[in-house]
């Protein structure tokens, strides 16, 4: 899991530069293996990066992280951007969903990103989530079952 996430922000290191934000990466020790296609986590990641690297402002900070919870280990994308409004939260992951209006189509995505992420994180037997407390940035969590389960 550490791999990904490492081989993720790599892909995105010069865009966090540009921005002044600070990529970090936080990986618990001795984490156990998950059966995964390692391409397919690692565009995942890149999905979720790319989206907090839109919205993180100049001079914020993205934390990329990995820990083993109850038996899966959880990968997390955590933000200092604003948030996601509450009224947007139980939409992101429907495909063409845009929570944010204002963007054209220009400045943004199609709106699949984040449906093709939970479809490829649920092949894989996983789960994705969003947290956005209101000003606290905003945080995916990718749960993956530790192989041999």
């Amino acid at each position: 899991p550490g791999d990904l996430l490492e081989r993720a922000a790599a892909s995105r290191k010069s865009e966090a530069n540009a921005k002044e934000i600070e990529l970090q990466i936080e990986v618990e020790e001795d984490l156990p293996e998950v059966d995964l296609d390692a391409d397919r986590m690692t565009q995942v990641l890149v999905n979720l990066l790319d989206n907090a690297l839109r919205y993180t402002p100049k001079g914020g900070w993205i934390n990329l992280s990995a820990y083993e919870v109850e038996e899966r280990v959880e990968l997390n994308v955590h933000d200092s951007g604003p948030g996601i409004p509450a009224e947007d939260l139980e939409h992101l992951f429907e495909r063409f969903y845009r929570g944010d209006k204002s963007r054209q189509r220009e400045e943004g995505g199609s709106g699949l990103g984040l449906a093709i992420a939970k479809s490829l994180v649920e092949n894989q037997g996983g789960e994705i989530r969003v947290e956005s407390p209101p000003g606290e940035g905003a945080r995916f969590v990718v749960e993956l079952p530790v192989s041999g389960e």
